[in-house]
């Protein structure tokens, strides 16, 4: 399976896992809402569709 973070990498939300791990660790990170708060999520843990917030200007649709 994927993990989150590889998909924010992947799709320029973030310059690398470490800035991934400390925008996680600085719960700047959201799934519809909800804080990410396990750097090593996989999207097959995620429930349904939704937005990917990282920060206060970063967003990403993700479909499952």
């Amino acid at each position: 399976s994927v993990s989150l973070a590889s998909i924010a990498i992947m799709h320029n939300l973030v310059d690398s896992n470490s800035e991934w791990k400390r925008y996680v660790s600085s719960n700047s990170v959201s799934y519809n809402d909800m804080k990410i708060s396990n750097a090593f999520i996989n999207v097959s843990e995620l429930r349904e569709d939704g937005i990917l917030k990282i920060g206060k200007q970063k967003f990403a649709k993700i479909k499952l």
